[in-house]
């Protein structure tokens, strides 16, 4: 059988280290009317995805078809791109992590051995939403999936959910969340521990409904984009949904622009008391301020009280971009733990150590499409770091350290 191609192949940042073949004359409406036998013929020259467009697909609606060497039909797997990129035929694209916030916090705890999260992280162009979905899939978490899709002025908002379906809210903001789809997503979505990262203004109905429901995780941290403090509407609101934050998680720039405390200037000041009065106006449980190479900030509002943590130095400064991201990923591993008997200071000190390490040993952050094999991808020395802190403590079920 001859496999039909064109000369290039509408693709969005999947991620997975295979070859790409197209075959846009096949007419295949579902998954389940491709038989062993036609998969097996159509993969068995093919060390990629086969895409193939059904009829009722448009060029972002595409079912990918995931074909190692020695696929199976029951690997076949369906996904609704959020947008398209178009990359010559034969490229080789990488799987493993993709730039944008989601990401970099999935791939610190899956590097961490953190289990059951759920991530509502906002992928729009260049995010690197594919490959997020395939990442968290691949551990097993019940995920839920904020697909912000840009046309324009317009902008969709979609929902994948933990069973891979596509929910649309609506296709202009605000988007008002039913009863119907929010009961859809307590069903189908318990994790123990919520992460809201990068949400805009328009997103906040859904943030909020997602901490108010019936069946509420254990935990929630939430770091919002600092564009939802444009607007003095967006900035209070924020305010009030921290109330409902364990962890609130922004930068320094970030927080001065949420509590209008000046400009890029502004700096977190030394005296305790002042620091606290500041912090304390941002009513989460936890407020953590990261501060570039001054380290970082926590206020613990149950104790009133203030931790400071110093950076660490680093030889080489690589890539600063996700290193706030890492350090939110390390502080959700503290809530993971909680139940461990794990310290808040050795925490905060782990999620500063390990955004050094990230700082001088990762390099640019890689892009999907640019062929950059998945080992060097991987994040070891989060885990190395991690086995260090454990050594003297007792590690989480299921955590293994990478020693074994």
């Amino acid at each position: 059988m001859t496999i039909p191609t064109t000369e290039t192949v509408s693709w969005s940042n999947k991620a997975a280290t295979r070859t790409v073949v197209v075959a846009p004359s096949l007419n295949i409406e579902t998954t389940a009317s491709i038989s062993a036998k036609l998969f097996e013929e159509l993969v068995k020259n093919t060390d990629g995805f086969l895409i193939v467009p059904g009829q009722k697909h448009t060029v972002k609606e595409l079912t990918i078809y995931d074909a190692p060497m020695g696929g199976k039909a029951a690997d076949v797997v369906t996904l609704i791109t959020g947008y398209s990129q178009t990359i010559p035929l034969g490229h080789r694209v990488s799987e493993g992590i993709a730039a944008g916030s989601s990401a970099n916090i999935a791939n610190t705890i899956r590097e961490l051995g953190v289990q059951d999260i759920g991530i509502i992280g906002a992928i729009g162009k260049g995010g690197g939403g594919d490959a997020l979905v395939t990442s968290l899939e691949r551990r097993g978490f019940r995920d839920l999936l904020l697909v912000r899709r840009t046309g324009g002025s317009a902008q969709s908002l979609f929902l994948r959910a933990p069973t891979g379906e596509t929910i649309a809210f609506a296709k202009k903001p605000p988007y008002e969340v039913s009863p119907e789809i929010l009961a859809y997503l307590t069903t189908h979505a318990s994790p123990r521990v919520l992460i809201c990262s990068g949400f805009l203004e328009y997103e906040l109905n859904l943030i909020n409904a997602l901490c108010d429901a019936e069946h509420v995780p254990e935990a929630r941290v939430l770091s919002p984009h600092v564009n939802c403090f444009d607007t003095e509407t967006g900035r209070r609101s924020c305010l009030e949904l921290a109330k409902k934050a364990d962890l609130f998680h922004l930068n320094q720039f970030e927080f001065a622009r949420l509590l209008r405390l000046g400009g890029n200037d502004w700096a977190i000041p030394e005296d305790k008391h002042e620091l606290i009065t500041i912090m304390k106006k941002v009513e989460a449980k936890l407020v953590c301020v990261t501060c570039g190479d001054k380290g970082s900030v926590i206020y613990d509002s149950q104790q009133n009280d203030i931790l400071r943590q110093s950076a660490f130095p680093v030889d080489t400064i690589c890539n600063t971009t996700g290193a706030g991201d890492v350090h939110l990923a390390v502080l959700t591993y503290y809530l993971w733990l909680r139940g461990h008997r794990i310290k808040l200071a050795p925490a905060l000190e782990l999620a500063t150590r390990i955004c050094a390490k990230k700082i001088a040993f990762e390099g640019e952050a890689p892009r999907p499409w640019d062929g950059i094999p998945p080992s060097a991808e991987r994040k070891p020395w989060v885990r190395e770091a991690a086995d260090h802190y454990h050594s003297g403590a007792t590690p989480p079920d299921g955590y293994t350290p990478v020693s074994k």
